[in-house]
């Protein structure tokens, strides 16, 4: 967890030059709210399970227990939002793959809220599962996507490579 922690804060003080000039220095958005909210949950949420909130012993208290609870559900919201958007601007504002993608990634949500207290396994693995099939439906939307560009520069005789047309549309993200 520390080795995570440091290099996520490592990552972070690289990049905040370019936070500052593509972020603070312009009007506030829709995308700059998501992505603070990506970045600062995520340290914040870092700093909070350095600490003792998340330790499973009977030493926690209930109260800390519960003041950080909904701050560590809170981290899942950025990336839901985020994988949403990217589902429904590449398959054509289709709102339903889109809503899709979102409730699939609330599904850890609802589980880790429950399974603070009760642990069981069959509770990660339909967590773990909602989370992986939100992400391969992103990913299956973006192949066909990018099969049906595929089809159009074979037709207009453009040649290309489909691991080009991937890298064009953004695929690549998870590897």
């Amino acid at each position: 967890m520390m080795t995570t922690a440091a290099m996520v804060l490592y990552e972070y003080i690289v990049t905040l030059g370019d936070e500052v000039d593509l972020f603070w220095k312009r009007k506030i958005s829709s995308a700059s709210i998501i992505f603070f909210l990506n970045r600062y949950l995520t340290i914040l949420g870092y700093v909070l399970d350095s600490g003792t909130f998340h330790v499973q012993t009977d030493i926690v208290s209930s109260t800390q227990y519960r003041a950080c609870l909904p701050l560590d559900l809170l981290r899942y919201f950025p990336q839901a939002i985020f994988s949403s958007l990217r589902a429904y601007a590449i398959s054509e504002c289709n709102r339903w793959i889109a809503s899709l993608v979102f409730f699939l990634l609330m599904g850890p949500v609802a589980v880790n809220a429950v399974s603070r207290t009760h642990t069981v396994l069959r509770l990660t693995i339909i967590s773990r599962s909602s989370a992986i099939g939100a992400d391969f439906l992103v990913v299956m939307v973006t192949w066909w996507k990018t099969r049906k560009s595929m089809k159009l520069y074979k037709e207009a005789n453009i040649q290309t490579s489909y691991g080009s047309l991937m890298l064009r549309d953004g695929e690549w993200y998870g590897l």
